[in-house]
């Protein structure tokens, strides 16, 4: 019988104390204070699709891209005041695909030097980043996730250039060091 009682508590003690704390990856309310902090980018992904609209109304592919960053160097300071700032180099490697082309690999290692204001709005789950100089952090993006350590945020536009439009989505993870 005591063998049986010291297993029984052997087993509640282990139980209770492999509990970890749930709260590090649960979803914070999107405010001033809980998303102020340093991060690093641990991801950048990115799309962008190129067409071109006929004479005759018909919509044409003209190619598509992926883009995929990687070795971030980039420190972002977010803070409760309602103004940031990001700056270092990273690799960001776009691969294109022309319709009826092949497919071509461009590799560049941005720096960026930005800072500025934002903006939260809670309802919307949005940012909105006005930058003062440079301008890799700049416009409205949407807040995917806010934990205790991690801000994931994605973008997505359109923009055109003459008789082509560009759609384009990116979305950036950050983690908080």
């Amino acid at each position: 019988m005591k063998t049986i009682k010291l297993i029984v508590c052997f087993c509640v003690t282990i139980a209770l104390t492999s509990c970890g704390d749930d709260n590090e990856n649960s979803d914070l309310l999107l405010t001033n204070s809980n998303l102020a902090g340093n991060y690093t980018i641990e991801n950048l992904t990115g799309e962008e699709n190129e067409t071109a609209t006929s004479t005759s109304g018909a919509i044409v592919d003209l190619a598509t891209s992926t883009i995929v960053g990687n070795t971030f160097k980039v420190e972002l300071l977010i803070n409760a005041n309602g103004t940031y700032s990001i700056s270092g180099p990273y690799v960001e490697v776009k691969n294109t695909t022309p319709n009826g082309g092949p497919n071509t690999e461009t590799t560049d290692i941005p720096t960026t030097d930005t800072n500025g204001t934002y903006q939260l709005n809670g309802i919307e789950n949005t940012i909105t980043f006005t930058a003062e100089n440079g301008n890799f952090l700049s416009g409205t993006y949407n807040v995917n996730t806010l934990t205790q350590n991690r801000f994931i945020i994605s973008k997505n536009s359109l923009e055109p250039r003459g008789s082509n439009t560009i759609t384009s989505k990116i979305i950036i993870d950050f983690l908080k060091v």
